[in-house]
């Protein structure tokens, strides 16, 4: 929480002492909106983060808008939904989980079967990280693939991918997380022309990629 309150507000105090031109921030638009109500959540919906990180995450916005107003940095802030990636690298997040748990023999538990995420893929971010810089939008804006997926498929796709058989443990959502999460990705799309491109089926089999490569070798290396 420090990291994204005060380190936020270092980094910016230094990149305007440094004479830096653009500033991109990467928010959490999974954490700060107030998602109860009607979805997707766009830029001008309530701002309502649930936890700590998600109010040092906000607060990290307000100081780079804040100090750069009187100067000519420009900036912007992404707000991203649940980003996600090849697991191999990264080592969190709900696809990890569940694949370290099958990996290890133990039957994956599910917290809330309905309980929904918006996933956008790495690249699909990296892609908005350029255009920002190319060109700032000076406000926040939603990253995200604008589409509910709920746990329970997400664990389909995997399991289907590697193979495995035996059903999630299912149980009651957890005290105090988000039931749903979706974002509008509308602004991005009419200030860059970005859209989200890797569907999350295609996600997950990227994701999963270099863990099935290296399970091919274990495979072949117990063979010979």
């Amino acid at each position: 929480l420090l990291i994204n309150a005060a380190g936020t507000l270092n980094l910016v105090q230094s990149a305007l002492s440094n004479g830096v031109e653009n500033f991109c921030y990467i928010n959490s638009g999974g954490a700060i909106y107030d998602q109860s109500g009607e979805l997707p959540v766009n830029e001008s919906s309530l701002v309502k983060p649930l936890s700590p990180y998600g109010a040092s995450k906000y607060l990290g916005e307000e100081y780079l808008r804040i100090l750069s107003a009187e100067t000519s940095m420009q900036w912007s802030s992404l707000a991203l939904s649940n980003c996600y990636g090849p697991i191999q690298e990264h080592r969190k997040g709900v696809i990890y989980q569940f694949t370290k748990n099958i990996s290890r023999g133990i039957r994956p538990t599910i917290y809330g079967a309905e309980v929904t995420r918006d996933l956008v893929y790495i690249d699909d971010v990296c892609k908005a990280i350029l255009l920002s810089i190319e060109k700032p939008s000076m406000e926040r804006v939603n990253i995200s693939s604008g589409i509910e997926t709920s746990l329970l498929i997400l664990f389909k796709l995997i399991a289907e991918k590697i193979g495995y058989v035996e059903q999630p443990k299912i149980l009651p959502p957890r005290a105090g997380e988000i039931y749903r999460s979706c974002l509008s990705n509308e602004k991005a799309s009419q200030f860059w022309g970005w859209k989200p491109r890797v569907d999350i089926r295609t996600g997950v089999e990227y994701s999963l990629r270099n863990l099935q490569e290296e399970q091919g070798r274990n495979f072949e290396h117990k063979k010979n």
